[in-house]
């Protein structure tokens, strides 16, 4: 076999490989998708009076304000605001914390580079 011959079968050999790889990332992120969609996370503020819950894809799902912090005459509207935004904040935070470490779980599992797979949880491409 010439040197272009087998420049050639290692090029369609790598291909496969690529495209291999390819398709079982694809299909391993959109299960990582699917069961983060399942999931919800919590965030907190004013001592618990303030409470979000948002959904694996980012979306706000619950807020509970407690009767309490209605009760007692909070320092106004604003200071409800800036609750509701902390809990947000938070809840977001643990998500993408929690996102972060499965990413780093299935990169491991595919003996893929954690940027690939991070870049892709994401959204970025």
């Amino acid at each position: 076999m010439s040197n272009d011959e087998n420049m050639s079968l290692l090029s369609e050999q790598g291909i496969k490989e690529i495209q291999r790889t390819e398709a079982m990332l694809r299909k391993a992120l959109s299960q990582f998708n699917k069961s983060f969609k399942l999931q919800k996370f919590i965030g907190s503020s004013l001592g618990g009076l303030i409470k979000v819950a948002v959904g694996g894809n980012g979306r706000l799902r619950q807020v509970y304000i407690d009767e309490e912090l209605l009760a007692k005459g909070v320092d106004g509207k604003e200071e409800i605001e800036a609750g509701i935004i902390d809990s947000v904040d938070s809840a977001i935070d643990s998500l993408e914390t929690s996102k972060d470490a499965q990413a780093e779980i299935l990169a491991k599992q595919l003996n893929i580079p954690l940027d690939q797979i991070m870049d892709r949880v994401r959204g970025v491409r």
